[in-house]
């Protein structure tokens, strides 16, 4: 399992769980991940789970949802934009 594998399966499980240290996970894998790494990630992520970690976040219904929302918009989303841009966000 490489890098990106293991993230995947971190995310899947933070994802899927509630609670302060699933929160960790979330913050402590997608705030210090680069715009490549996450790509790979993200890739890693549709091939072991069949679904698009934007789409498992989007899809949470838990109270912390708006929390994941969060998370996707600013570090799943603003990688991709800074694509556009020309420089890292």
């Amino acid at each position: 399992m490489d890098a990106a594998e293991r993230d995947a399966v971190l995310l899947y499980e933070a994802i899927r769980g509630t609670g302060s240290k699933c929160d960790r996970a979330l913050i402590g894998i997608l705030c210090t991940r680069t715009s490549a790494q996450l790509f790979l990630i993200k890739q890693a992520y549709y091939t072991m789970f069949s679904e698009t970690l934007e789409n498992h976040i989007s899809g949470v219904d838990t109270c912390a949802a708006d929390f994941h929302k969060v998370l996707f918009h600013t570090h799943i989303l603003l990688p991709l934009f800074s694509r556009f841009f020309g420089h890292e966000i």
